[in-house]
């Protein structure tokens, strides 16, 4: 079953820049696992980013998500429940590493990360 991108998720995702957007549809289409795009997951204005560093939601206030280069997703889980655990996430990460590395590009996953863990966070850190 190929998922498609809610009306939300899908405005979210037009905020992005079309790499990202590329990567994201490709990725949902041979996902075996729904997901979608939470309010703040594509392009962040200063101030929501600031807004989101202030609640401990994000660290950075360069954060890719300013330039449009990053994603943040969550796993559908089905009873209208949404899950951003990285156990949930892990599988659809793996398909983002996979898709990215077929486009040329390097798809960074934040919950590979050792300091602050972000599981749903996605970003194209380096064009190959």
């Amino acid at each position: 079953m190929a998922f498609k991108f809610g009306k939300i998720s899908l405005k979210r995702l037009e905020t992005t820049e079309p790499i990202v957007q590329q990567i994201a549809h490709e990725v949902l289409s041979c996902s075996p696992y729904d997901f979608g795009i939470p309010e703040y997951g594509g392009r962040r204005t200063e101030e929501e980013q600031q807004h989101l560093v202030n609640i401990g939601k994000s660290k950075p206030m360069h954060s890719y998500h300013r330039t449009g280069m990053a994603l943040d997703i969550c796993r559908y889980m089905g009873n209208g429940k949404y899950s951003f655990k990285k156990e949930d996430i892990q599988p659809i990460a793996d398909l983002f590493k996979q898709v990215g590395e077929e486009k040329g590009v390097n798809v960074i996953w934040g919950g590979d990360w050792e300091v602050f863990i972000d599981a749903p966070h996605f970003q194209i850190q380096e064009i190959k």
